[in-house]
């Protein structure tokens, strides 16, 4: 059988946010059996049995369930996504227990460190559209005019950044989810990222021009930022 090609695997949206609803749905009864379990006369004997609950309900969402629904989980059900072995065959039994463990690891550190870029960006984009960069100015040396083009400047410039590093921070979730290190990177990989998108050519040109307008506004910061 013919292996995965490349472009078959570009769903880096979809894939992140399939992860998260995944993790969420996957970790509903397993927090409902240790708010019940774990606590009061029950403490230790409840958090035993809340761990082996929790552990066999993971065991089927994350590799029982796919098994029988051709490689799919809730969420990659409804994101049109499904599990596959590198020669494009359904995954066995092993290799979804194995994935599912690797999975565990990847997301307390790379998944982690991923979110906190996301977190950063969406941060970033959203000082840049409150135009909150201006405290960091001394507008009182600025005329009205000079005022006006340096906040125009930062509000494109910081919420272009700012989105670049959220998808920095997405795909470094998408290779931890993955476990593909080469679909993780800098701004090189985000810029192409956005490339293979629908309307990529438009998206990449309108970003590309945001960073460069983020460097003149670089310029201006440099010139009147508070020190």
């Amino acid at each position: 059988m013919a292996g995965v090609s490349e472009s078959a695997t570009r769903v880096t949206g979809r894939r992140v946010i399939q992860y998260i609803l995944d993790y969420i749905l996957a970790g509903i009864i397993p927090g409902i059996a240790y708010w019940l379990l774990d606590r009061g006369s029950l403490h230790g004997f409840g958090w035993l049995i809340a761990t082996v609950i929790s552990l066999a309900v993971y065991y089927w969402y994350w590799v029982m369930r796919p098994k029988g629904h051709g490689g799919q989980t809730f969420g990659m059900q409804l994101f049109r996504l499904r599990i596959l072995s590198k020669d494009g065959g359904p995954a066995s039994t092993a290799q979804l227990f194995i994935r599912g463990i690797l999975l565990i690891v990847d997301t307390l550190f790379f998944g982690l460190v991923g979110l906190i870029i996301v977190i950063v960006g969406v941060t970033l984009a959203i000082e840049g559209i409150k135009h909150k960069f201006m405290k960091q100015l001394q507008t009182g040396q600025m005329s009205r005019r000079t005022r006006m083009v340096v906040e125009r400047l930062g509000m494109i410039g910081t919420t272009a950044r700012g989105v670049v590093f959220a998808i920095v921070g997405a795909l470094i979730i998408d290779a931890a989810v993955t476990f593909s290190p080469k679909k993780s990177g800098g701004l090189d990989k985000a810029l192409l990222t956005l490339r293979h998108q629908a309307f990529g050519e438009f998206l990449l040109l309108i970003f590309a021009v945001g960073l460069l307008i983020f460097g003149v506004y670089g310029l201006c910061e440099a010139r009147w930022r508070r020190v």
